[in-house]
């Protein structure tokens, strides 16, 4: 175990015992149900080797804490990162669960020197938002809203043209973008650019914007990470529930009604500035974007409580559909969340779409089978199921932009993958450095968050790869499948 200097006033490491400390003590929590063997995701701190882990697990994992805070030989002191929680857990159970240093990253240009990291800290998920927003269209799909084979133009018509630069600016018709699919999109296989080429702040009406950016690819053809797809992925969302519901929804109450709502995710929203005013306290802070100076559309200062993403920040704001309503939520960027709701979301995906009810004893369906399937299978494959992503990336950012996708989630299959070398399954990257890892085949999931924040725009692709390997979401991974001793008590939901 570690010595007592290892939780010293900067590296403070706490662990959740409440409200849960009656089950990290072993105490039951419903007698009525206590013959279950498994009863949905609860807290049993330390119990490692109840679920097939090697206890000294626990060491390892504390070292990685201490990794991700500390300053290596060449990082300015502004450049580590200041604070993260770290939550690992197997067979329903949460056997890790701890925070490490300061709240607020990037303190020297913002936010707080001495708040400490709380385990229950609300981080900006960034693109971590993207299985949220798959997950709203899945579960609109199994509900009948739409067909994941409904073409794109069916639900916005202005998708299919381009604007052609002027003077004065005219549009003109792209056929590729004529017979994209909302399965295209959800895969990432829609032919559209990874970022749109102009900002859209100032834009009075940047879902129309974003319709217009033209394709670089033929639909089905090749893969390439989109924002720009899954910005109007939520947009389609709106609309199309909106043909169907005698009241609309703006896509942050989609998401509330699908997905964070029946999953009791009470810590999961956008814009918590705006929506959890009484929870600031534990929203961690990111950074300060010199280039919003640049663009008085968007106020310039530090970020805490709102999507560091400027495109998703005006976005939400300034959506046409609802033009009196912020935010509306965006299927990009823009949610936050904490360590136990993302194991929450990751828990249901284990127990295929099932939520424990101790009401009933008894698990019960929130999201339906081919959500589960769709957001924890590869799904880019063409008509006799061959993968068509790229076989061979160099570098973290190429399997993020062209390797093999699930819906919304990078799959766990080489080298350059988030969830490490031994792991399987499905992960998901927030480029402010935030980390989902889930791996069916041995019923686990991993959530490393940190307060880093988004790397520098100027360098973006070579930023990025060095926050990974500073982070080390991967050297996680790798602990804990080497802590895998056997199959422990046991996986999948009990009926």
């Amino acid at each position: 175990m570690k010595p007592a200097s290892f939780l010293s006033a900067a590296l403070v490491v706490t662990s959740l015992l409440a409200p849960q400390a009656a089950l990290a003590a072993g105490g039951d929590p419903n007698p009525v149900c206590s013959d279950f063997p498994r009863m949905g995701l609860e807290y049993a701190l330390g119990s490692y080797a109840s679920v097939g882990l090697d206890p000294d697990l626990e060491d390892a994992l504390d070292d990685h804490l201490t990794d991700i805070v500390t300053q290596h030989p060449g990082e300015t002191i502004d450049q580590i990162t200041k604070g993260a929680v770290v939550m690992v857990a197997r067979h329903s159970k949460i056997v890790y669960h701890k925070a490490i240093g300061l709240r607020d990253g990037n303190t020297l240009l913002g936010g707080s020197p001495t708040q400490t990291m709380p385990t229950n800290a609300i981080f900006d998920l960034q693109s971590m938002t993207k299985p949220f927003t798959a997950a709203v269209l899945l579960e609109m799909a199994a509900d009948g809203v739409i067909d994941l084979d409904d073409l794109v133009i069916d639900y916005l018509p202005d998708f299919a043209d381009i604007e052609v630069a002027g003077p004065p600016p005219t549009l003109a018709l792209d056929p590729n973008k004529s017979s994209v699919t909302i399965r295209d999109m959800l895969r990432y296989m829609g032919g559209l650019d990874v970022d749109s080429a102009d900002f859209v702040y100032g834009v009075s009406d940047p879902y129309l914007m974003l319709s217009h950016e033209p394709s670089v690819a033929a639909p089905g053809t090749s893969v390439l990470y989109s924002d720009i797809t899954y910005r109007l992925l939520a947009h389609l969302a709106e609309v199309a529930y909106a043909d169907v519901a005698p009241t609309p929804k703006t896509f942050r109450q989609l998401v509330s009604h699908y997905v964070t709502g029946p999953l009791q995710l009470a810590d999961t929203d956008y814009e918590p500035v705006l929506t959890m005013a009484i929870k600031m306290p534990r929203v961690a802070g990111t950074g300060y974007f010199s280039h919003y100076d640049l663009n008085p559309a968007v106020p310039a200062g530090y970020r805490r409580g709102e999507v560091q993403d400027d495109q998703d920040w005006w976005t939400q704001r300034h959506n046409a559909m609802f033009p009196s309503v912020a935010p509306t939520g965006a299927g990009c960027d823009g949610l936050f969340s904490t360590a136990l709701d993302l194991g929450k979301f990751a828990q249901a995906l284990l127990d295929n779409g099932q939520v424990w009810n101790p009401a009933n004893c008894a698990y019960e369906p929130v999201l339906s089978s081919a959500t589960v399937a769709g957001l924890t299978h590869i799904q880019t494959v063409d008509g006799d199921g061959d993968p068509l992503g790229n076989p061979s990336p160099t570098a973290w950012w190429e399997d993020l932009l062209s390797a093999d996708k699930a819906y919304g989630f990078e799959l766990n299959d080489g080298v350059w993958s988030v969830g490490g070398s031994a792991l399987s399954g499905v992960f998901k990257t927030g480029g402010a450095g935030t980390f989902l890892i889930i791996d069916p085949s041995e019923d686990l999931f991993i959530v490393v968050l940190t307060n880093h924040g988004l790397p520098d725009m100027a360098d973006f692709l070579v930023k990025f790869d060095e926050m990974l390997e500073e982070i080390g979401p991967h050297r996680i991974a790798d602990s804990v499948a080497d802590a895998i001793t056997s199959s422990g008590s046991g996986s999948g939901s009990s009926s």
